[in-house]
């Protein structure tokens, strides 16, 4: 039996993962022509991707593995997104939802979709720390630290004898800009 806490962090990356891939595949089909969803729709799309990402969570996944179950995923997508398209929305601005857009476009974008989804779901341990290793990097790379505070100790001061000669003689190589000189 897995620890609690595995459960948790399984329940976590599915529910991540179901948002991220029908939040992408509704914006993908809706950039493709395809027809918008409506919000309450949405959710329980992503409740039920959400179920079945926990279920599959602990199953080893190759990338044909994830791109052939995101690719079915994505077919059922886009039955369900133009099954619960809102009325007057879409390319067409007709109020029947079931209107089939299955064009070059679409099936470029749902393959998109699935392409993404299926690197996220194999490299997405990987992705996740190459991504934080260069945003670390960034962070250091633009914080200014203060320098450390360093201050004279009694040994590193050392005192020398005022040089009037030397003091006259970098007065007489200094411009004569700025304000008139008493002594002159």
């Amino acid at each position: 039996m897995a620890a609690p806490t595995d459960r948790i962090v399984c329940a976590v990356r599915a529910i991540v993962l179901a948002s991220v891939t029908v939040v992408l595949s509704l914006v993908l089909h809706t950039a493709a022509g395809g027809h918008s969803s409506d919000l309450l729709a949405v959710v329980i799309l992503i409740v039920l991707t959400a179920i079945g990402a926990y279920r599959l969570s602990r199953v080893p996944m190759t990338f044909g593995r994830a791109v052939m179950l995101f690719g079915t995923a994505q077919a059922g997508f886009h039955g369900f997104f133009d099954l619960t398209a809102t009325p007057g929305h879409g390319p067409s601005h007709t109020s029947h939802a079931a209107v089939a857009t299955l064009s070059p476009v679409m099936i470029g974008a749902h393959v998109l979709a699935t392409a993404i989804c299926a690197a996220l779901v194999v490299h997405g341990d990987r992705l996740l720390s190459a991504l934080w290793s260069w945003l670390a990097g960034l962070w250091q790379f633009c914080l200014v630290l203060p320098a450390p505070y360093w201050a004279p100790t009694a040994a590193d001061i050392t005192y020398r004898p005022l040089d009037l000669r030397q003091l006259a003689a970098q007065a007489s190589r200094a411009t004569r800009r700025g304000p008139p000189h008493v002594f002159a």
